[in-house]
């Protein structure tokens, strides 16, 4: 599995899918807080939605000091998970 981790995108999209776009087969990518730089909920959800769209990958996220509060509690999709307060498990091999 690869997975690609980012942080403090800050609206800046275009950097953020230049790193996508230059790491192919990724399985999932890992966005660990401020998407915006104090930007809506609609911005922050269009930016994960794009870093989904240029790659594939399920998105992980979670909201940063920077986002609107309300990303919080978005509940996501099969795309898109937010992570805040919710523990994932899962069985991994060796």
């Amino acid at each position: 599995m690869r997975v690609l981790t980012l942080t403090d995108i800050h609206d800046r999209l275009s950097r953020a899918l230049k790193i996508v776009v230059s790491n192919r087969d990724i399985d999932a990518i890992i966005v660990a807080g401020d998407i915006t730089h104090f930007g809506t909920l609609e911005e922050a959800l269009y930016i994960l939605r794009s870093l989904h769209e240029s790659s594939a990958a399920t998105i992980f996220f979670v909201p940063g000091n920077c986002d609107d509060p309300r990303l919080i509690d978005y509940s996501g999709d099969d795309r898109i998970v937010n992570l805040h307060k919710k523990p994932i498990a899962s069985e991994i091999s060796l």
